[in-house]
């Protein structure tokens, strides 16, 4: 006798082995007209299992929880397991996962980003306080735990809110060094620092690239640009008269030098359009220099020492 089995379940319920019937569920159902397969419920789960592994990341999870579609692995069917890839309505959340760039990648890894380039190296890492990638030695950013970031390339940081440091011969750091707010370092050797009052000190040189070097005739009208702070007037001799104008927008403390290498006989220094200008100096002789500084409260030029 022929034995007819009823389909389970109920019109586009997907057929399954259920204790040798045919079982189905409206929670797993088949739309033919849209070839839609559909899985239904309050947290409904796809879960793909990697038969020859054993350890964490054998089992696949794709799952929806609060309106969180989530890619997760699990030690088992039941575990926790880990997030790595969670999409919701205004944003998307990675973590321990990796994106091939060509020849280059980027890795979720432990809450920490980490750029590596084509030969497999670190090129940048930006990690927390509590990193397990401690073992990145190129450039990382690194939250260190006091309201700030620190960046190195080696083992060697500096405690404060911001350090950079470059390789041997290139290296820049800034950091807060014995209480320092902000210092400025070359291979990890303090350069200039700004202290808690805000005082800037150097330790090195400092060289003004903004200079506007000038050989003038009689009569120059020279006007100082807004990035401008030396003017250096070389004639090629004595002249009778020239104007030298006063940057247009300037800003307040701006300070504003000029000097000339022979003398110029009659000077006109002129404020520019809406400011003034005190003690203006008429005339300068070979090798003469002044210079002014500018408060906006009164927009006024000011000589300066």
């Amino acid at each position: 006798m022929l034995q007819v089995s009823v389909p389970g379940g109920a019109d586009t319920n997907v057929q399954y082995n259920d204790s040798g019937a045919f079982g189905g569920d409206a929670n797993l159902v088949w739309n033919k007209a849209n070839q839609i397969l559909r899985i239904n419920g309050n947290e409904p789960r796809l879960q793909i299992n990697e038969a020859d592994r054993t350890t964490d990341g054998g089992l696949w999870d794709i799952d929806v929880q609060g309106g969180i579609w989530s890619l997760r692995t699990r030690t088992d069917a039941d575990a926790a397991g880990q997030t790595l890839l969670s999409f919701q309505r205004g944003g998307v959340n990675v973590d321990n996962f990796t994106f091939n760039l060509g020849p280059s990648k980027l890795t979720v890894f432990a809450g920490d980003l980490i750029f590596e380039d084509s030969t497999g190296a670190p090129a940048l890492a930006i990690i927390g306080t509590s990193s397990s990638n401690a073992a990145i030695t190129y450039l990382e950013v690194v939250n260190n735990g006091t309201g700030g970031i620190s960046t190195k390339v080696s083992s060697t940081t500096f405690a404060g809110p911001m350090i950079a440091n470059g390789p041997s011969g290139q290296s820049v750091a800034t950091s807060v060094v014995g209480g320092i707010p902000f210092s400025f370092a070359i291979d990890d050797v303090e350069a200039y620092r700004i202290d808690t009052a805000g005082n800037f000190t150097h330790n090195n040189a400092i060289a003004d690239k903004s200079y506007s070097y000038q050989a003038p005739a009689t009569g120059f009208s020279i006007t100082i640009a807004n990035n401008i702070t030396s003017l250096i007037l070389d004639p090629a001799g004595t002249l009778a008269t020239g104007t030298i104008a006063m940057p247009a927008t300037p800003i307040d403390g701006q300070i504003v030098r000029a000097s000339s290498s022979q003398i110029i006989t009659t000077l006109t220094v002129a404020a520019s359009a809406g400011q003034s200008i005190k003690n203006a100096p008429t005339t300068l002789a070979a090798g003469d220099t002044f210079a002014y500084i500018y408060r906006s409260t009164n927009t006024t030029w000011y000589r300066y020492p």
